[in-house]
């Protein structure tokens, strides 16, 4: 939908017009705020991200 809504703006207009462009930067600052989000759930999750053990475990076999 938003792709259409898009592609409607820019085509009845000559350019993009500064609502699109403004629609994009938001889209962008809330595709930021999710990958934040999701990012400080999986650091407070896991207390390290090393891989030792499982290349420990890869070892063993």
């Amino acid at each position: 939908m938003d792709n259409a809504v898009f592609f409607a703006a820019t085509s009845a207009t000559l350019g993009m017009p500064l609502i699109v462009e403004l629609g994009v930067a938001l889209d962008a600052l809330i595709g930021l705020v999710i990958f934040g989000v999701f990012f400080f759930h999986i650091r407070e999750n896991f207390e390290s991200l090393d891989l030792h053990w499982l290349e420990r475990l890869r070892e063993d076999q």
